[in-house]
C-alpha cells in the first residue's frame, strides 16, 4: 500500500511540475521585456553547481524565478 501511495505522490508532483513549467513559459514568452543569468559554482563538497534567475514583466509587474542550485553537474 505504501509504494501504491508513493507512486500517486510522484505523478502528482509531476503534474503540478508540467502546469508550473507551462504557466511560467507562457508568461515568459508574452513577455516584451526579459533577463536571464547563470553563474556556475563549485560547493564544499567539489560539486559544480549551476544557479539561474530569470526575470520578466507580466501585467506591469516584475515576475523573478530563481533556482539556486538549479542542476549539479
Amino acid at each position: 500500500m505504501i509504494h501504491e501511495s508513493c507512486t500517486i505522490v510522484v505523478e502528482l508532483l509531476a503534474s503540478i511540475s508540467e502546469v508550473l513549467k507551462k504557466n511560467i513559459l507562457s508568461s515568459l514568452h508574452t513577455s516584451e521585456y526579459y533577463s536571464l543569468m547563470a553563474d556556475e559554482s563549485m560547493d564544499s563538497a567539489s560539486k559544480e553547481e549551476l544557479s539561474v534567475c530569470a526575470r520578466w514583466l507580466h501585467d506591469g509587474k516584475v515576475v523573478k524565478l530563481q533556482q539556486n542550485p538549479f542542476l549539479i553537474i
